[in-house]
């Protein structure tokens, strides 16, 4: 009878022992909610902003993006309480602040409004000189490179005409190089 109620005593108090342990592990979980709202300076709501959030101790980084409304929300299941949060986005200065738990709150609100860094600039006025005129490209001109100089065998000497070397040596930067022992003439153009 004796071990009985001691089997009895024994087995009440193991359970009792489990589900207090257990009332106190599920009581030191608690879950942190990172709520908040994001604008910019008109305080309008920003989309697409990046929100990270790290742990104090554990360093674990939570991200998440803003919605239509700039809204977002980060959760840490066992969460510390002391966490920095991070706002970044495209067009606008990043900012990182602290946030902390006070007391047993499981929901923690930071509302930011954010800086731009879009420089505005001052008027530029461009004007152009209408006494310059372009070049025309109907086909107008005499020679290829639109230049004013025409190609042609005035400049060659009799003896030398119909060869294209020496037409082409005719104009500035090209010169005439002679064949060797009956071979073709050839030129260079600009040393090449």
């Amino acid at each position: 009878m004796r071990r009985i109620a001691f089997l009895v005593w024994f087995g009440l108090s193991t359970v009792a022992a489990i589900s207090l342990g257990t009332a106190t592990s599920v009581h030191a979980q608690t879950l942190d909610v990172i709520r908040g709202r994001v604008t910019g300076p008109d305080d309008n709501p920003l989309q697409n902003i990046r929100v990270t959030a790290t742990s104090y101790t554990g360093g674990v980084n939570k991200f998440a993006t803003t919605d239509k409304n700039g809204r977002f929300s980060i959760t840490y299941p066992a969460g510390e309480g002391d966490y920095w949060l991070s706002f970044t986005g495209i067009g606008y200065e990043p900012v990182r602040r602290e946030i902390k738990r006070i007391g047993d709150e499981a929901i923690l609100v930071m509302d930011m409004k954010l800086k731009s860094l879009v420089a505005t600039l001052d008027q530029v006025n461009v004007t152009a000189n209408a006494a310059r005129a372009l070049p025309s490209r109907s086909g107008n001109t005499s020679n290829i490179g639109g230049g004013t100089s025409t190609l042609n065998n005035n400049n060659v000497s009799p003896d030398l005409a119909g060869n294209l070397a020496a037409l082409a040596a005719g104009t500035p930067g090209i010169q005439l190089i002679p064949g060797l022992d009956g071979a073709a003439d050839k030129f260079s153009a600009l040393g090449l």
